[in-house]
């Protein structure tokens, strides 16, 4: 019989409670499935089939056996780089709100402000990137530099016009790191499991590293209900299906090949 992570950890005489990794009740059920958790992002999609789409799969795979049921791994096709966070709608607050929308304002309404913001402003050009290291923070995560001053300067700028348009700012908004998230903590890994995965992200490293520089999409504005899936529309194919909004219905922890392609 299969156990969750958390209750491995409890098995070993652990207080679960106090490993459970700090995603989980927001974008994670206990057991690794995602939990529905709507919002909205302007993000740069990592091209399927593209080298470091190709790269991160085969390093997901060494990370993932590495890990075992410490860590719900997100699907290839939900792969991104975040340009500007917006909002979620489980955290209406003022410091994490756009200040030109209600913070009792339905969803829907919030949406179309957003797509009206983010088109009124005009995109940089190609957007090349750089890996600089996997590493763990809550799960794991590719760190990513532009590639050239040209990326760099296009990036800053459009930040700057995007969070004037959309009233988004958030803490840090200047020092943001560009990453690519490949997995969330389900526990927070004991120091055996720890020595693993830091194993396991060395090796890792070396495949990705053979990455020198990669293209991304275009920055779009993206919607959705959880971290499976980043779609241009709201209403495009509904909540991925792998999603359980109550812990005792239809939990399963996504796999990387379970979603579908063209999201």
């Amino acid at each position: 019989m299969e156990v969750s992570a958390a209750e491995s950890s409890a098995r070993d005489g652990e207080e679960s409670d106090s490993q459970l990794g700090p995603h989980v009740g927001t974008r994670l059920w206990p057991d690794g499935s995602l939990r529905r958790y709507p919002g909205n992002t302007v993000v740069c999609m990592v091209e399927r089939d593209s080298g470091i789409a190709l790269a991160l799969e085969e390093a997901a795979d060494i990370l993932e056996a590495a890990t075992g049921h410490h860590c719900a791994f997100l699907p290839a096709s939900s792969w991104h780089m975040t340009i500007l966070p917006l909002i979620l709608d489980e955290r209406r607050i003022e410091e994490e709100w756009t200040r030109f929308v209600s913070l009792n304002a339905p969803l829907e309404e919030v949406d179309r402000f957003f797509t009206e913001a983010v088109a009124s402003t005009v995109s940089p050009g190609e957007i090349r990137m750089r890996p600089r290291c996997l590493r763990t923070y809550d799960g794991i995560l590719l760190a990513l530099d532009p590639a050239d001053r040209t990326t760099e300067a296009g990036l800053d700028s459009y930040r700057e016009r995007l969070s004037e348009v959309t009233g988004v700012r958030f803490a840090g908004h200047s020092s943001y790191e560009f990453h690519i998230t490949l997995a969330y903590d389900i526990v927070h890994p004991g120091a055996t499991e720890q020595r693993k995965i830091s194993e396991a992200i060395s090796k890792a490293e070396r495949i990705v590293g053979d990455v020198d520089t990669f293209v991304l999409c275009k920055p779009e504005l993206r919607f959705f209900d959880d971290m499976g899936a980043f779609r241009l529309s709201r209403n495009g194919h509904g909540a991925s299906s792998q999603v359980a909004s109550d812990p005792t219905v239809g939990l399963q922890t996504v796999s990387r090949d379970q979603a579908d392609p063209s999201q």
